[in-house]
């Protein structure tokens, strides 16, 4: 805690310091930064750590900068690449040696120093995969009274399964507070039933009062790729199809076709196989949180990245060639609907549409409808200011 005085004066303002680890992936970035950019954040001093991001210093800095958070309270955890390296190391062999066991407080601290952690923090960000990896650990260690935040990995609904609605699970790890999307989320509101509290997405709800991005007279559209089907009721052949015949379609449109691929996708080039077919696509690297595009619509594979862009009133479409065929085990988000088609939540309660065919994409007045119903449902299930929840709720725990 940072408190700031002036001369003649007792203390007058009080600053709170944040670590928010990142881990991985970049759907914990989107979800966080809508909150970081904040007016609300502002009264925060925030550092971030991009923890296996980034393949370079180089390469975390400009994810830092595109997200738009060089702002004067927010600061980008860079150590040197020796730093990193060390710590890895020591991280990956030393607690297998019987002797450096017994010693890991010393090791945690002693890297948690040259990671930059040593800063005294009030509350440490993790998202709620509840990976503890070494640098996490390291964190911990040298900021023992910091507060945990648990924060959602992404902009998606975490449902208990069938028969699991009231299991009371163990908690896996320490949490002072979790944040979660929305109402329909129940994972975990029993296991940390003391902490839990919806304060929505802050970057969906900062995105509501946005100017929307849809325009029925664009010629755009924006393409969603997945980089694993299997888990989600698909396949990665039948869904090479698909993207097929949608690229094949816009082409013969005159579309404009903005692609989005999974950003840890390792095969990329069998898409782009497909893509260099067609004159009329482009790649979008960037967040769909910062996209400033007219868009016609959004087809996107399985993902919850499309509600950034139904947020913005523009009509999403989910179409993935999902398997009618029995499934011996359960899917983590999908299920079979009143017609024995997979279906999830998304589509169910509103915010996504199936495409049933790519003609509905000429249809101006049908695609305005629903976008504009879909806005409604995101917001109906997605809470409104939630920046300012999350930044009252941080300041309840230390009062």
């Amino acid at each position: 805690m940072k408190v700031d005085k002036v001369v003649g004066y007792t203390e007058v303002s009080t600053r709170f310091k944040l670590l928010i680890f990142i881990h991985k992936s970049l759907g914990e970035l989107d979800w966080i930064s809508g909150f970081i950019k904040s007016s609300e954040a502002e009264s925060f001093d925030i550092f971030i750590y991009l923890n296996k991001v980034g393949k370079s210093a180089r390469e975390n800095k400009q994810i830092y900068e595109s997200y738009g958070l060089d702002k004067a309270n927010v600061t980008l955890l860079e150590p040197s690449y020796i730093r990193k390296g060390l710590c890895k190391v020591l991280g990956k062999h030393l607690n297998k040696i019987r002797y450096f066991k017994n010693r890991m407080q010393s090791i945690h601290d002693f890297c948690g120093t040259k990671l930059g952690f040593n800063q005294n923090f009030d509350f440490i960000f993790r998202d709620y995969q509840l990976h503890d990896s070494f640098q996490l650990l390291s964190a911990f260690k040298v900021n023992k009274e910091a507060k945990m935040v648990i924060f959602p990995h992404a902009v998606g609904l975490q449902k208990a399964k069938k028969g699991e609605e009231l299991l009371n699970i163990e908690p896996a790890v320490k949490a002072d507070l979790w944040l979660e999307n929305s109402i329909l989320s129940t994972r975990w509101v029993v296991t940390y039933k003391d902490v839990f509290f919806v304060s929505g997405a802050p970057s969906l709800s900062s995105s509501y009062d946005k100017p929307s991005l849809f325009d029925a007279s664009s010629m755009n559209v924006l393409v969603n790729t997945r980089n694993k089907y299997t888990p989600y009721g698909s396949t990665r052949e039948m869904a090479l199809k698909v993207f097929s015949q949608v690229l094949e379609f816009c082409d013969q449109k005159k579309f404009n076709v903005y692609i989005k691929h999974h950003p840890r996708e390792n095969d990329i080039h069998e898409y782009r196989d497909i893509q260099k077919k067609y004159s009329c696509v482009k790649e979008f690297s960037d967040s769909l949180t910062i996209i400033d595009i007219k868009l016609r619509a959004c087809l996107s594979m399985f993902s919850t990245s499309g509600l950034f862009l139904t947020a913005r009133q523009v009509p999403v479409f989910d179409i993935t060639p999902y398997l009618n065929i029995k499934r011996g085990k359960p899917l983590s988000f999908h299920f079979e609907d009143e017609k024995g088609q997979l279906t999830h939540d998304l589509i169910e309660i509103g915010v996504q549409e199936r495409l049933e065919t790519l003609d509905v994409l000429l249809d101006e007045m049908k695609l305005k409808l629903i976008g504009e119903a879909q806005f409604d449902a995101i917001k109906k299930y997605f809470p409104e200011a939630s920046s300012s929840k999350i930044s009252q709720k941080l300041k309840e725990l230390v009062s």
